[in-house]
């Protein structure tokens, strides 16, 4: 198997970042930030977002690199990826990684073999931006027992169907 050329690598640290005003009451998730020298490095701009595909302490990851106030950019490190890695906020992390293809979407195995025996369905899932395609196939693919995710597959064959997938719905509802 050949092993994966990363052309980037930095250390930084996990941290707690809020979305709102402020901590009381925010959203909050956990993040490690791009060292600014890289992200001039790099040339990103302030505030595009990057799918990146590379390691976190020698875990697989396909993220994004998402921008932040003041041009910073940052990964989110799921709780499921922390315990993985055996890490928690302010330990210290070491990431590689290259940069993806923005469009790529990595569809579930089971998800991929329904849509290709539900040709209408297909068609409208075509329709979907890759943003959108990304969040039903993480709606699929998160699921922890085979039945429930048999189950995600034919709810979003089922919205496919009757082109009832709202786009303005950032995450696939669970009930209508």
């Amino acid at each position: 198997m050949p092993t994966e050329t990363f052309h980037y690598r930095f250390q930084g640290t996990i941290e707690t970042r809020y979305m709102g005003n402020n901590a009381k009451g925010a959203l909050l998730y956990h993040v490690v930030y791009l060292p600014e020298a890289l992200r001039h490095q790099m040339g990103l701009k302030k505030t595009a977002r990057y799918r990146i595909v590379g390691e976190l302490e020698g875990q697989p990851i396909r993220l994004a690199l998402n921008p932040a106030k003041g041009a910073a950019h940052f990964l989110i490190v799921a709780k499921g990826l922390m315990r993985d890695i055996a890490k928690s906020v302010g330990d210290a992390v070491c990431v590689r990684f290259r940069l993806d293809a923005p469009n790529h979407v990595e569809i579930p195995k089971m998800l991929r073999e329904a849509l290709n025996s539900h040709p209408e369905a297909a068609a409208t899932w075509d329709t979907l931006s890759p943003g959108k395609q990304r969040s039903w196939s993480v709606f699929v693919s998160k699921a922890k027992r085979e039945n429930t995710q048999r189950n995600r597959v034919q709810e979003v064959l089922e919205r496919l169907e009757r082109n009832a997938l709202d786009p303005r719905q950032a995450w696939p509802p669970l009930d209508d």
